[in-house]
């Protein structure tokens, strides 16, 4: 198992655990989208910002915003159809590790944190 679905099945786990609705899983899968769209949003802002060509992803909304959709979309159907996330998630509870949980809970803050810093560089880069 990568470490993408891993990803993907840490916080799923933490849905199951934590909601008491059938559905979280869609839930899950949208947290999980939202966390990896900042961390490849603010790691595209932070390299173009390193090329001094950031305005080619701020000057265009739909520059901006089709990487976003796109991670939605290839989440949804990689993680809903229900006999493959059976299969994944069985495949996750075999793999399971404290280390690794830690490691993926890190890098969901991390992408967090990453994205807020974009965003005041960003913030910055449309100020002047």
């Amino acid at each position: 198992m990568n470490w993408y679905f891993y990803w993907y099945f840490t916080i799923y786990s933490i849905y199951k655990r934590l909601s008491w609705d059938k559905h979280f899983d869609v839930f899950a899968t949208g947290m999980f989208s939202l966390f990896v769209n900042c961390l490849f949003i603010g790691s595209l802002g932070f390299v173009l910002y390193l090329f001094d060509n950031q305005g080619l992803l701020m000057d265009n909304f739909v520059r901006f915003a089709t990487p976003i959709i796109m991670i939605f979309i290839v989440n949804y159907f990689i993680f809903l159809p229900k006999q493959r996330q059976l299969m994944l998630y069985d495949l996750y509870k075999e793999k399971q590790s404290t280390v690794r949980d830690v490691f993926t809970v890190f890098i969901s803050i991390f992408s967090i944190v990453v994205i807020i810093l974009y965003g005041i560089k960003a913030h910055y880069y449309l100020n002047g």
